[in-house]
């Protein structure tokens, strides 16, 4: 619950720094609508023809005008990316979820060796006698009136906590006694998140001193207040003690300057070390190699105060060679006039850290598996109608007084898969070819707001052209 209220009001505060339309979006949604145009269209394409999607694009967006309403000067001179070299499917998706055999794969492959185990520890019986007072407070009167008090509670909801806490004190309670009779008593140190898919892996003999165990290599599997939002994390021996605890121990520590590469600049070593991103991102993908096909999606140079690294970002290729270029986050209740039963689905990301000791660390968060195809050869919409609209959407939404002193620059372009909700679904969604612009809004001497690979623009439905809201969902 603690990490949902987090959620939501990280999300709040991030509604609350950007600029959003005075007038509603240029068509209005429909995803039902959406589906049956590109079955209705394959239907009729008796001849099997394909949308040769980059045969209709031009190779680069040329911008050099001024936005109607307030005359915003918006500029830009940037290729086009597609992120296939074929047809854009239609997608249906769910959140994936790892098996067991897959969690210890990814282990292995992360830590480079197969030599991997349960982080584990042994409880001693003082240990035991404190968690089973703590048990027993949590069900004591004092504890009931007070949580109730502090949390709204009715007599409904503490009956439910209730069951729940004395499900663990009996538990710690058969524990016990197990230790008393002399049983061996060896737990997962985050037992409590392997109930919801948590699950912590290190290189090394289990007999190994706590001392080791604290600095190991570490792979982690997260499981949230959702089990299904699986997250897989590493993070190098020593990564969280490399910094600096204070100004004396070290340099002073500021925001690490990131630095995006170019792809023709793949095979060239990052200024200053021997990183090659191309060797860097082969190596990403033969970790990923048994999970599927992955692609690029941005890498930058990051120097931070002890030196410089490459950080990759991979999006999968989720049939063919079409890949994602955005994954949204939707937060949306079962109904689409509902106000209320929102449940965050963050986007599917997968990003690691290099530098020229190897792996410092990794995340491949809320990973999606395709259920169905719906289509394999997408209708699009014109290049040109698009760019109608993306310039129509950027008129609406900075048309008041507030932006006439601010300047656009168009930083990027992409056509690639991007997650949407379906009406009435809350694990099922779409991915959908959607147009996502990149840029930075300046307003001079007060703030220039970057939209980058974590957060377009703009963002338009390729096939009925309508604008996609990432916090919406859709």
């Amino acid at each position: 619950m603690k990490r949902l209220l987090i959620a939501l009001l990280s999300l709040v505060l991030l509604l609350a720094c950007v600029p959003t339309p005075e007038e509603d979006a240029v068509k209005q949604k429909d995803t039902v609508a959406m589906v049956d145009t590109v079955l209705e269209a394959n239907a009729n394409d008796s001849d099997g023809a394909k949308n040769a999607v980059k045969d209709q694009m031009p190779g680069r967006l040329v911008w050099d005008y001024r936005t109607e309403t307030r005359q915003v000067p918006v500029n830009g001179d940037v290729p086009i990316r597609i992120m296939t070299d074929s047809t854009f499917p239609l997608l249906r998706c769910e959140r994936r979820q790892f098996t067991a055999e897959e969690k210890i794969a990814i282990a292995k492959a992360l830590l480079g060796t197969d030599k991997v185990y349960a982080w584990q520890y042994q409880l001693t019986k003082e240990d035991l006698e404190r968690e089973i007072e703590d048990a027993l407070r949590e069900i004591s009167p004092e504890e009931k009136a007070e949580t109730m008090k502090d949390f709204g509670m009715t007599e409904a909801d503490w009956d439910a906590l209730m069951e729940k806490r004395q499900e663990r004190l009996v538990s710690l309670q058969e524990k016990y006694r197990n230790l008393e009779d002399g049983v061996p008593l060896v737990l997962s140190e985050w037992d409590g998140m392997i109930e919801g898919g948590g699950q912590l892996f290190l290189v090394g003999a289990p007999d190994q001193t706590d001392e080791y165990l604290k600095y190991s290599h570490v792979a982690h599997f997260e499981g949230p207040e959702d089990p299904k939002d699986v997250s897989v994390s590493f993070m190098r021996k020593g990564e969280r003690d490399r910094m600096p605890k204070s100004e004396a121990e070290g340099e002073l520590l500021g925001n690490p300057v990131v630095t995006r590469i170019e792809t023709d600049a793949y095979n060239v070593p990052i200024e200053g070390t021997n990183l090659v991103p191309a060797v860097l991102i082969a190596k990403m993908q033969q970790i990923l190699a048994p999970f599927g096909s992955f692609t690029v999606a941005d890498v930058f140079s990051v120097k931070e105060y002890d030196g410089m690294r490459c950080r990759i970002s991979m999006t999968p290729l989720y049939y063919g060679d079409a890949a994602a270029t955005f994954l949204t986050l939707s937060s949306r209740g079962k109904d689409e006039e509902e106000s209320h039963g929102y449940r965050l689905w963050p986007r599917e990301t997968v990003v690691a850290t290099w530098d020229e000791n190897g792996l410092c660390d990794f995340d491949w968060n809320f990973p999606l598996r395709v259920t169905e195809v719906v289509s394999d050869n997408c209708p699009l919409l014109p290049f040109d109608e698009i760019e109608s609209i993306a310039k129509q959407q950027i008129n609406r939404v900075y048309a008041t007084e507030y932006w006439s002193d601010a300047s656009i620059t168009i930083t990027g372009v992409t056509l690639g898969l991007v997650r949407i909700a379906e009406p009435y679904q809350m694990d099922q969604a779409l991915l959908v070819p959607v147009w996502c612009f990149f840029g930075t809004v300046e307003k001079p001497g007060f703030y220039t707001w970057n939209y980058g690979a974590d957060e377009p623009l703009l963002m338009i439905n390729a096939i009925d052209g309508t604008i996609i809201d990432p916090e919406a969902g859709y």
